[in-house]
């Protein structure tokens, strides 16, 4: 086969590859422009910033690749509502159902519903629904994280699918939830397992 056939065949090759997945294998520090041009409706994605009144102001982006459960969503965030009767809370901007018997966590060993106070710091995982509501399958309490890091209060992170971007006003929408990317935010892509929180 002479060189020119050869050269053919490998650029037609190089043409059938996908251009989204190909972009959503880049791996590391992006910047917001990339960042953007990789993300796509229903990818993984990791947000943390602080909650405002017309979202959340997010200084932190992982674009997540790999084999990912469809039940890894989370939200960690205070605590800021309870309502025994429905078993539902109030974490962060987001309404969480919790299953019948969720898995409770604590640096202490031991944690039930009726442990929970508002003001705690809790990191709940589980699966986003349509209705608008997160329903959780997991509870940890992490109020010792404020102890070490007080600047966590009035922050968020959540991990779900990109429902749409914005890239001319830097802005994604996930779990029903304006993020607003800052001019200065850590952006990387990062391979995540499907066994990882």
């Amino acid at each position: 086969m002479n060189l020119d056939r050869r050269i053919l065949l490998v650029a037609a090759a190089l043409l059938l590859i996908p251009t989204g997945r190909a972009q959503a294998q880049v791996q590391g520090q992006l910047n917001p422009g990339q960042a953007f041009a990789t993300m796509k409706p229903g990818q993984w994605i990791r947000l943390e910033g602080a909650l405002q009144n017309q979202g959340v102001s997010c200084n932190q982006v992982k674009l997540l690749t790999g084999a990912i459960k469809d039940s890894a969503a989370s939200v960690r965030a205070a605590l800021r509502g309870i309502d025994p009767t429905t078993h539902q809370l109030t974490v962060g901007p987001y309404r969480v159902r919790l299953i019948e018997h969720p898995k409770y966590g604590s640096p202490s060993g031991t944690l039930e519903f009726s442990d929970l106070r508002p003001g705690m710091f809790v990191k709940v995982e589980g699966v986003y629904g349509k209705d608008g509501i997160f329903v959780a399958r997991k509870l940890d309490d992490e109020s010792d994280q404020l102890a070490k890091k007080p600047e966590l209060r009035g922050r968020v992170r959540v991990q779900g699918r990109i429902e749409r971007t914005d890239p001319s006003k830097r802005t994604i929408i996930m779990m029903g939830t304006r993020f607003i990317v800052a001019p200065n935010a850590q952006i990387r892509s990062v391979a995540k397992s499907a066994s990882e929180p």
